[in-house]
């Protein structure tokens, strides 16, 4: 049984050029010990891959925000007030819009 491997995107835009180059996706399984299911998902989302690559080339999830108009709004009200915006800054301010947006929405 494989275990389950987080690929980096970096990885994932390698298997995307090899299938745009003509390789097929079952050899591609083959030589990465990878389920057809995951090599044919990258494919699939081949376009959201090669736009993350003007991010984060090292992450290895690409998430994305359930709510991005607060999150955009937030940041550049931010921005604007010229204040430094730490990563840990950046989770505890999703973590409780996530909350109270929730809440909202299961009342």
């Amino acid at each position: 049984m494989i275990r389950k491997k987080a690929l980096t995107i970096e990885e994932k835009l390698k298997i995307i050029s090899a299938i745009e180059n003509g390789q097929s996706q079952a050899n591609i399984c083959r030589e990465k010990n990878l389920p057809k299911s995951t090599v044919s998902n990258i494919w699939n989302s081949d376009k959201k891959i090669e736009s993350e690559l003007n991010c984060q080339i090292d992450k290895k999830k690409l998430r994305t925000s359930l709510h991005p108009k607060v999150d955009t709004m937030w940041f550049q009200q931010k921005k604007a007030n010229t204040k430094t915006i730490s990563s840990i800054m950046l989770m505890l301010k999703t973590e409780k819009f996530g909350r109270a947006i929730s809440a909202v929405v299961a009342a």
